[in-house]
């Protein structure tokens, strides 16, 4: 059917032009026909592809070229000459682009090529423009060469000309005349090359003007623009404009970001001239940054560089330009020729039939390849749309599918802890405390999933927002304490006292990332211990900190064979693996792509039977550095600690050294007893709680009463793991400090040790603040629930209830509903489940807000959730919703919910 179409529309042409049979006879042989076909498909593809892809250009050229002197084709040595002298000057080889622009051009005269002999302008205009700094010449070619575009209606070539006017005359100083040119294309807004070439000579314009910022905007659009177009030649220009203006402001971490891309492209595309001047940049990059040595060596790249360029300009380039200086006399001479003999050549074409033939076998591929592409987009528009319905259906399925699955859990994991903290016996707390864990830990393989699939799907972004590091640190080892100490083993936090305070960072993901692999640890190790550090690195760039996290283990270490297999998603070190120790395998998939969002990389070093450690580097944007440490409470604090973990206590020993204290370390009971028997003028112990051959408790009453080592005016702080079931202070001990060592819990615990109006009993770390709770107990709010799951419905008021005894709670099972009890009753807060039938949670608010619009009241309103997916904290807040939680819902979170929303609120 195709073959019998591409026929029919063959003799279509044929009868519409007139052309007999014996006209479209070919005498020639019929491998000419093909390889003129063949000469100007590589035209045509080179004409289009130059900006993208010099180096292939270059050489589709060279082999058009070759061919088309090999049988004679007139137009395809013209353009293939054309192409070329644009393709060297691109790469700044002057000699080459003068002798093939000026061969090409007078080649094309005699063809009547509208359109190649306007590019023929272009090519000798740009080269009489940088190759020989010729501006009032190269100004008249691309005048010449708009006149001739207008005559042709070719926007694209008559836009490109105007720009290459306006740029030539911001060169000459006529800033105002090369603004009315380039308007047009800075008002249109099209995003295509014309406004990007604009955008560039108006940067050009604000710059010499001394308006860095808008130079600077202006070269940022056009680099955008550019780089979509792939036109790399004028996006490197654009490169070393921006990363001169950065050099200039001070910003050399931006423009050593575009100098090494820069850097890159010039080196893939041989644009020599572009790459001298990035060498001179860098230099003075690493000049700025006092960076002598490499800043020599560019200089020296720089300096040879333009030392050989500037050789080949003088000694070759520039004596063909000045033999060429008779051109625009020769140019008449031949168009005068060319007007005489215009009779003589209609003559000639009456005999060319035999080429026209081929010109229109030529016209009727092409439309038949036309209709193809076409046909061929069109099948390409239509696979797109399907996969991006696709794609969209994936993203919906999972968070629905979050939704669905999350709040069954929410309920199992919530009445298992409420029904925990009930009277019951061993085999009921043990078969409740496996239902709990149980469901926790299915919980984090949906989590794991769900990211997974976000990263995957693109959705998942990095938020940054003001990150202290230090209580990150702190917050994450608290998270998996339980964990280690579950398994007995010793958990150590040492952060470097030189990372700064405040740093722009994602600190969600970046604590993700810490409690997965502190996770790992813990889940890999039977016994030793594990050390989170997290320090601050020297190599860094201006107004940014470089800080190295890493966790090591004395755990059962990895094959050499497998530590790059860990980080492929659902994959774990062997095959026994995840029967033996539980989890998807996406843990460290998901580590090693959020750090490539961030810039970061994750790294492992392992040894079997000894260990492993992984670590990751990031720069931070630096908002505010360490501030000095305030004044101990004490003067002279010498402290003794008894430790039998050696890291652990050089740990302590390096804080308190920082702090400006004394401290000596005992690994043994007998080492304490020595050095208190030495007399030494401590006034602080700190004993772990679990040392050798004993019980710190027991040893610090056998110090004190058996053998009067420890005077009273010696303090005794007991370290002690997390989650003790007894966290009773004993009394022969001051204070309690829960491992591991955290500086901010020992420095209140110093604190209140040496102010004696404070009791021994908040010094007790387990011990909750109940002041913020007691207020709740004493108010009675109208709480709405809006939630159509029976369960989760019993489950958030047993909650609230906990926290709110007096509350009246009103229940509400779908969004209509809601608004309904909403209009009939006062109502203090609502908690707004997302998902509900009749109206969503979202369609509910809306109308809430409407009605207090007209009211001026304002209700806070909960977002209840178990999606999350697409920034659903985020989604909430713009769907007018005060506050977010997501499903599980955490007590805690509830609790700072209530007492920010309405303590404030109600009396």
């Amino acid at each position: 059917m195709k073959s019998s179409l591409l026929i029919l529309s063959l003799f279509s042409v044929l009868l519409f032009t007139g052309i007999d049979a014996k006209s479209f006879q070919i005498s020639s042989p019929q491998n000419k026909l093909s390889k003129e076909g063949k000469i100007d498909s590589l035209n045509n593809w080179v004409e289009k592809n130059i900006e993208k892809d010099i180096n292939n250009a270059l050489s589709n050229s060279l082999n058009a070229l070759e061919l088309s002197k090999e049988i004679n084709y007139p137009l395809g040595e013209a353009q293939s000459m054309i192409n070329l002298g644009w393709i060297y000057y691109r790469m700044d080889d002057y000699l080459q682009a003068i002798d093939y622009a000026f061969k090409g051009h007078q080649s094309i005269i005699p063809l009547n090529k509208p359109n190649l002999t306007i590019r023929s302008f272009f090519n000798i205009g740009a080269i009489y423009s940088e190759g020989s700094g010729q501006l009032e010449l190269a100004l008249e070619y691309f005048e010449e060469a708009y006149e001739r575009s207008l005559d042709i209606q070719d926007r694209s070539m008559s836009g490109r000309a105007l720009n290459n006017r306006a740029f030539i005359l911001t060169q000459m100083g006529r800033y105002d005349e090369a603004l009315q040119l380039i308007t047009p294309f800075l008002a249109d807004k099209k995003d295509d090359f014309l406004e990007s070439y604009a955008r560039r000579t108006l940067g050009d314009i604000q710059k010499v003007q001394g308006d860095t910022a808008k130079a600077i905007n202006s070269y940022l659009i056009a680099y955008q623009i550019l780089e979509k177009e792939q036109s790399y030649s004028t996006l490197t220009s654009c490169i070393i404009r921006l990363a001169e203006l950065y050099l200039a402001t001070g910003q050399n971490y931006k423009a050593k970001l575009y100098l090494d891309k820069g850097e890159i492209i010039s080196e893939n595309n041989h644009f020599r001239e572009q790459l001298i001047k990035i060498n001179q940049l860098n230099s003075n990059y690493y000049e700025n940054l006092g960076n002598w040595k490499e800043a020599l060596f560019y200089q020296k790249k720089y300096a040879s560089m333009q030392d050989s360029v500037t050789n080949q300009i003088n000694s070759k380039n520039m004596g063909r330009m000045e033999a060429k200086i008779d051109f625009d006399q020769r140019l008449n001479a031949i168009n005068t020729e060319m007007a005489l003999n215009e009779k003589l050549i209609n003559e000639k074409l009456q005999q060319q039939i035999f080429r026209r033939n081929i010109f229109l076998a030529g016209f009727i591929i092409m439309l038949v390849l036309v209709t193809i592409v076409l046909f061929t987009s069109y099948r390409i528009r239509r696979s797109k749309y399907q996969a991006e319905s696709a794609n969209r259906a994936k993203s919906d399925f999972i968070s629905s599918m979050s939704h669905e699955i999350r709040t069954p859990l929410n309920g199992v994991i919530g009445f298992s802890d409420l029904l925990n903290s009930t009277p019951l016996d061993a085999n009921q707390k043990q078969y409740i405390t496996l239902i709990n864990q149980s469901a926790k830990s299915l919980m984090e393989i949906v989590n794991d999933i769900l990211d997974f699939s976000k990263i995957e799907a693109g959705k998942l972004e990095i938020e940054l927002s003001q990150t202290n590091i230090y209580e990150l640190g702190i917050e994450t080892v608290n998270l998996v304490a339980f964990q280690a100490h579950q398994r007995s083993i010793e958990l150590i936090l040492d952060i470097d006292e030189q990372i700064p305070k405040m740093v722009l960072a994602d600190q969600v993901r970046i604590k993700q990332i810490l409690i997965n692999l502190l996770s790992n640890a813990v889940k890999f190790t039977k016994k030793g211990e594990i050390t989170l550090k997290i320090e601050r690195l020297g190599e860094e760039l201006e107004n940014f900190s470089k800080i190295r996290f890493t966790v090591s283990d004395t755990g059962k270490g990895i094959e050499p064979g497998n530590q790059e297999k860990i980080f492929s998603a659902f994959t774990q070190e062997d095959s026994s693996t995840t029967r033996k120790f539980g989890g998807t395998g996406l843990g460290l998939a998901i580590c090693k792509k959020l750090l490539n969002m961030m810039g970061g990389k994750i790294y492992v070093e392992s040894e079997l039977n000894k260990g492993s450690r992984f670590w990751f580097e990031i720069n931070f944007e630096t908002l505010e550095e360490k501030q000095k440490e305030p004044a101990l409470p004490i003067e002279n604090l010498y402290a003794l600690i008894v430790e039998k973990n050696q890291r652990h206590g050089k740990v302590i020993q390096e804080n308190l050294s920082y702090l400006g204290a004394s401290s000596d370390l005992a690994l043994s009971q007998e080492e304490a007893e020595q050095l208190l028997r030495n007399s030494a003028p401590y006034n602080l112990m700190l004993v772990n709680h679990d040392i050798k051959e004993g019980n710190g408790a027991h040893f610090i009453q056998k110090l004190k009463s058996e053998m009067n080592l420890i005077p009273n005016d010696i303090k005794t702080i007991l370290m002690h793991n997390a989650f003790v079931q007894n966290s009773r202070i004993p009394e022969h001990v001051d204070a309690l400090l829960i491992k591991p060592y955290k500086k901010p819990d020992f420095l209140q615990i110093l604190n209140k040790l040496f102010h004696p109006k404070d009791t021994k009993s908040t010094f007790d770390q387990n011990m909750a603040n109940q002041e913020d709770l007691d207020q709740l107990k004493e108010i009675s709010p109208s709480i709405l629930i809006a939630e159509d799951n029976q369960v989760n419905m019993i489950l958030t008021k047993k909650l609230l209830h906990s926290f709110i005894p007096k509350a009246v709670i009103m229940e509400a099972k779908n969004g209509k509903k809601v608004i309904d009890v909403y209009n009939e009753n006062e109502v203090d807060i609502i908690f707004m489940d997302i998902q509900m039938p009749v109206l969503n949670g979202y369609e509910a608010t809306e109308a809430i807000r409407k009605m207090e619009a007209k009211t001026g009241k304002h209700t806070p309103i909960i977002a209840l959730t178990a999606g999350i997916l697409n920034n659903e904290r985020q989604k909430c807040l713009e769907a007018g919703l005060d506050d977010y939680t997501s499903k599980p819902m955490n007590k805690k979170d509830i609790g700072k919910i209530l007492h920010q929303w309405l303590l404030e609120k109600i009396s």
